[in-house]
């Protein structure tokens, strides 16, 4: 195997660089995320209280909205769900369609039905965006002056943590570069080692200490998670296979059942290799 070192070395240089330069802006981020959050409370409190349901601003030339945000329904779905939407599908048999397509018809409008019945009850949320929405929208010089001095603060907290991010993701844009480029280098390397870990001593570029640190790779299998696209495919096989069968229509609702958890069950999975560089003990001098 070739030797491994140079590949490493660049991997956790690249890491430790991007540590730092997270860590540099960690404080200014935070304190301007937590004053944004504290600023659209008071325009929500004062859009309530004035009855506006949107407020055009321009940013850059741009128009943009300040709305509120509505609360989606969960995409993902569970196998209880599946089974519960797959009960009672008689008339999918007197519909005279094409049986397959039937039966997923019937499920996937009881799976949506679901879903619009389980949109989490949050609290209305603020948001700055692009998308005018269809409600009444009020021109920024059109609110109370209240309003107006909390939507220009906004703004102009807006822009500082846009251009700290922006910043921030061009200091860090050539160490990710260079993760990427060595990952599966170091990948390669851990997995010949005992249990996929490999310590690893650095020196701190700005106080010279020493520290212990560990390379560990994970492979992490996962299936595509349960929604209603996904098992669109899995509906309808099941379908085909149970009706070949010949069975009544409450056999083949069981069958159907036993076929379709099959082949969710049985969905591939996809395998993702990854690298962590984590502490693994104290600073040493």
């Amino acid at each position: 195997m070739q030797n491994a070192g140079p590949s490493i070395a660049a991997f956790c240089k690249a890491e430790t660089s991007m540590k730092h330069i997270d860590k540099a802006v960690k404080n200014e981020r935070s304190e301007l995320f937590d004053c944004s959050k504290t600023l659209k409370d008071l325009i929500k409190t004062n859009m309530m209280n004035n009855s506006i349901d949107s407020i055009q601003v321009e940013i850059d030339g741009t128009p943009h909205y300040i709305r509120f945000n509505t609360p989606q329904p969960n995409k993902k779905i569970s196998e209880n769900d599946i089974l519960n939407a797959s009960k009672n599908l008689g008339q999918a048999f007197n519909s005279g369609g094409y049986v397959p397509d039937e039966i997923t018809r019937i499920i996937t409008e009881r799976l949506k039905a679901f879903q619009s019945k389980n949109v989490p009850i949050e609290k209305t949320n603020i948001v700055l965006c692009k998308n005018k929405g269809k409600e009444t929208c009020t021109f920024h010089s059109e609110i109370p002056k209240e309003t107006t001095n909390l939507v220009n603060d906004l703004l102009s907290v807006n822009k500082q943590l846009t251009d700290v991010r922006k910043k921030t993701k061009e200091v860090k844009k050539e160490h990710v570069e260079t993760k990427k480029r060595f990952n599966d280098d170091v990948f390669e390397s851990l997995k010949h080692m005992n249990g996929m870990i490999r310590q690893i001593q650095i020196v701190d570029p700005k106080n010279g200490l020493r520290q212990s640190m560990i390379l560990k790779a994970n492979v992490e299998k996962k299936q595509q998670p349960l929604g209603i696209r996904t098992i669109v495919p899995f509906i309808k096989e099941a379908a085909v296979r149970s009706l070949k069968k010949n069975l009544s229509n409450e056999d083949f609702e069981e069958e159907f059942r036993d076929e379709l958890m099959t082949l969710i069950e049985e969905r591939p999975f996809k395998e993702s290799n990854k690298v962590k560089f984590m502490k693994k003990s104290g600073v040493e001098p």
